[in-house]
């Protein structure tokens, strides 16, 4: 398995391919973006959780 690309690297390919927009980039990091758990997935981890 390969080492996870940072943004740094997807950067670089990006422009490398010939994209090059500063705009879109400028906040780009690593941070995880959290998102909400939907209700069945909910349900079914409560389930798990609950053995």
């Amino acid at each position: 398995m390969g080492r996870k690309r940072t943004a740094e690297d997807r950067r670089r390919h990006a422009e490398w391919n010939g994209y090059i927009d500063d705009e879109a980039t400028a906040g780009v990091d690593d941070t995880p973006v959290p998102r909400n758990v939907l209700p069945y997935t909910r349900a079914r981890c409560d389930v798990q959780v609950g053995l």
